[in-house]
């Protein structure tokens, strides 16, 4: 039987975290509260206009 792993939030981090965890043989979900994966690396148009959603420190 293989490890599960439940990961939340599809961005940077839990992206590479189910990722590693996938190479290492567990059966992984992640969960997104969004629409898109990418959290903080995201855009958004807004009247015609593309910007990018960036981390904040």
């Amino acid at each position: 039987m293989k490890p599960t792993a439940l990961v939340i939030g599809a961005g940077i981090g839990g992206i590479a975290t189910a990722a590693r965890l996938a190479k290492n043989g567990y059966d992984v979900t992640v969960l997104e509260k969004n629409d898109t994966p990418g959290g903080r690396c995201n855009q958004f148009i807004e009247e015609g206009h593309r910007f990018d959603i960036g981390p904040t420190l």
